[in-house]
């Protein structure tokens, strides 16, 4: 499979990073990626393969205008998300708070269906649980339990905090998938994950590889 990545990603991190700082606000990181996602979305991606075609690129990005667009981009994102969200300043960061080896879990999604129509399910909990316990989310944008509604037909989405732990043995994980919806006997199975330790650094923001859970129909 080739490697393919979006130029533009690190650089409007970056300039986000400068323009948050110039304008002397601190903010909770979900904040700031959302302002990411906005100006990314608003722009047009840059997509190399090659070394040649990461150095023009980069050409291109020093462009002064190019550099402008970015901000004003960021300056937007930034008005609509405050607006949006109406966020308190200086909220908790969800980052690694000391260098060391950390099992990141992968974000774990998934579907859930009507097991009699066939439609997406429309309302339930989801829990993710490990050794009898709810799994910490993240942050509070992935809540433990999650509650599936009509806006998102029957999908739900987890994202862990990472755990410290203090060899690189290989983490065979076993979650345990909870389903509980008004009409349907509770579901219950289980996720394996096999997970290798990572080398996290204080303050850094871990990267998240993705699970997908086979498709689940509820009976009653």
């Amino acid at each position: 499979m080739r490697y393919i990545v979006n130029l533009l990603e690190d650089i409007v991190e970056k300039c986000t990073d400068e323009y948050l700082k110039d304008a002397g606000v601190s903010v909770d990181s979900s904040v700031k990626y959302d302002i990411i996602v906005y100006t990314l979305n608003k722009l047009l991606p840059q997509y190399v393969v090659s070394a040649r075609g990461k150095l023009h690129s980069i050409k291109n990005n020093e462009n002064v205008q190019h550099i402008a667009d970015i901000y004003h981009c960021i300056h937007e994102g930034y008005e609509v998300v405050q607006k949006r969200r109406g966020y308190s300043t200086r909220e908790t960061l969800p980052i690694i708070p000391e260098d060391g080896l950390y099992c990141v879990y992968p974000e774990v999604m998934g579907t859930v269906f009507n097991g009699k129509s066939f439609m997406r399910l429309s309302r339930g909990t989801v829990s993710m649980l490990e050794n009898e316990d709810l799994i910490a989310p993240y942050n509070g944008n992935f809540p433990n339990p999650y509650s599936i509604s009509e806006k998102t037909s029957g999908r739900y989405m987890f994202r862990f905090k990472p755990r410290r732990v203090y060899t690189e043995a290989l983490v065979m994980a076993v979650l345990t998938l909870r389903i509980e919806s008004h009409g349907f006997e509770p579901h219950i199975s289980h996720v394996k994950l096999p997970i290798s330790p990572v080398q996290c650094t204080r303050s850094e923001v871990p990267g998240f590889t993705t699970h997908i859970v086979n498709d689940i129909y509820l009976t009653d």
